[in-house]
């Protein structure tokens, strides 16, 4: 049953994945000049992105990523995955109005030959897919890691939930049990109360029985005192 579901959840955060982003075509300004370029928008923030870029290139591609300026670039060296050239390979990583990133990646051989669909569609096409990807890796993970905190936190929420349930149960039978005692107290108080009315009646009963006996005790010593003289 536990694979069973961490399956699901796997299954489920590889379909969100997939449906997380969208490389699209644009354009990017680097010297002074626009330059045709892949875009995308995704969720993580830019100093988390670039740095997992830079990890994924020299994993994967045995190239180093360095701040350019306003870019951060593969300079002059061969990315296989792209071409057999050497290339620049530029990115940069903006935040956007959700606070997230938006992902620019363009290449050129040398200077001033950028590589575009029209000046060589096989490497552009490449880019493409290495830029897609470096996305479903580290979307993957991004979001594996984002699925376990709010995995976890859902069963914390629902062991304090559990927790409280309980309590509340106890504090409802504490209370039943109170009502139960009270009503016997109630009652026994009842008993009491009436016992000790009964008992005042007795008390009078009892105080005009010594009244009559104390007088009767007087007239008794008075007529003993009156035989002796």
């Amino acid at each position: 049953m536990k694979n069973t579901i961490l399956l699901i959840f796997s299954i489920a955060s590889l379909s969100l994945t997939a449906q997380t982003y969208s490389i699209i075509q644009s354009t990017a300004y680097h010297e002074e000049k626009s330059q045709t370029s892949l875009e995308v928008e995704i969720a993580p923030e830019p100093k988390e992105a670039r740095k997992a870029f830079k990890k994924y290139l020299k994993k994967q591609h045995d190239v180093k990523l360095k701040r350019n300026g306003n870019f951060y670039a593969v300079k002059q060296s061969k990315v296989i995955a792209i071409t057999d050239v050497q290339i620049d390979l530029y990115s940069a990583f903006k935040e956007n109005k959700d606070g997230g990133t938006q992902m620019t990646l363009f290449a050129r051989k040398g200077y001033d030959l950028y590589i575009t669909p029209s000046s060589d569609g096989t490497a552009f096409s490449n880019m493409r897919t290495l830029f897609q990807d470096f996305l479903n890796q580290y979307l993957g993970e991004y979001y594996e890691e984002k699925l376990d905190d709010a995995v976890g936190l859902s069963g914390d929420l629902k062991k304090d939930q559990s927790k409280l349930t309980d309590k509340n149960k106890d504090l409802i039978d504490d209370i039943e049990e109170n009502k139960k005692d009270i009503e016997k107290m109630t009652k026994e108080n009842k008993e009491k109360a009436e016992q000790i009315e009964e008992n005042n009646k007795k008390l009078k009963e009892l105080e005009m029985k010594i009244r009559t006996s104390d007088s009767n005790v007087d007239q008794l010593k008075s007529k003993k005192q009156g035989i002796k003289q």
